[in-house]
């Protein structure tokens, strides 16, 4: 795992930062990213570096969403790399990262063993139709089922869990609490927008 020295990961990690981007402030526990741009940079130099010197890795697992592909260090030496990279996009498609996208169908347009996957059909859609990026899979995030047993009399209350930010819908979840007249626990992870 290609990660910040501070992680604690399951395997063998590949500390590529000292540290994690995200400071913790605050009673609410309220995340902040700092100088994002400088270390991402050193991040993904780090992660082609160790990916031109392994002897053999069978696939790249992109987790955050894009940035390896679209990192400098991997677009200058993209023809040294012959291993499938799956990018697993994280956010919604935003019309004004048109040259994102067109990087992306460019790697697809010349031969790179570059794969997408989204977390749902609406975001599928949207990546294919809106920026033209063949989606390969939905792999949807959640709880496995076996976790949570079925209750038959649940509780009188609705639920929303996610990381509290409007694309996660949460002013959505409130709105329909109004208008059933329920009560809403809303839980989630809050942080900045950067």
């Amino acid at each position: 795992v290609a990660a910040p020295g501070d992680s604690d990961v399951n395997g063998t990690l590949i500390p590529t930062i000292p540290r994690s981007l995200w400071d913790h402030h605050g009673s609410m526990g309220k995340r902040y990213i700092k100088n994002p741009d400088r270390e991402y940079k050193e991040h993904y130099r780090k992660c082609i570096d160790y990916i031109l010197e392994m002897q053999k890795i069978d696939v790249i697992h992109d987790h955050p969403g894009s940035r390896l592909i679209t990192a400098r260090e991997y677009l200058k030496n993209k023809d040294r790399i012959n291993i499938p990279i799956l990018t697993t996009l994280h956010g919604k498609y935003e019309p004004n990262e048109e040259e994102k996208y067109k990087i992306w169908r460019q790697l697809k347009k010349d031969g790179k063993l570059i794969y997408f996957n989204a977390l749902s059909n609406s975001q599928k859609i949207y990546f294919e139709e809106k920026a033209g990026i063949p989606i390969e899979a939905v792999i949807y995030h959640g709880v496995p089922k076996n976790i949570f047993s079925f209750e038959e009399h649940p509780q009188d209350y609705l639920f929303s869990i996610g990381r509290i930010c409007p694309e996660k819908g949460q002013h959505i979840a409130i709105e329909i609490a109004k208008k059933a007249g329920r009560r809403l626990v809303i839980a989630g992870e809050v942080h900045s927008v950067n």
